[in-house]
């Protein structure tokens, strides 16, 4: 029973030692990709002199007021104000 156990111990430790070397020389190698897909996103906050918009996308803001409608377009941006036009009954945003 000593004789076993000495025995496995000794196969266990040359196992440990040997293996990671032996592995090591016959892995292979590669690459991977990887590919996602973010949300776009686009917010509108009023702000004292019009409005601010943050996307992470194109995007175009539309402003009805009592003069007609008026157009703004943008991309990806962490905040751009635009002025809204007086008399402003409504805007809302598109994202593209």
């Amino acid at each position: 029973m000593k004789r076993t156990l000495i025995t496995m111990m000794i196969l266990v430790l040359a196992a440990a030692i040997a293996l990671p070397g032996a592995a090591a020389a016959t892995s292979p190698t590669g690459s991977t990709a990887v590919t996602g897909h973010v949300a776009t996103r686009a917010y509108v906050t009023a702000t004292d002199d019009g409005i601010l918009v943050k996307a992470n996308t194109g995007w175009r803001v539309e402003v009805q007021s009592a003069d007609g409608y008026t157009n703004y377009t943008g991309g990806r941006t962490a905040g751009t104000e635009l002025p809204l036009p007086e008399g402003t009954v409504a805007y809302w945003i598109v994202t593209e």
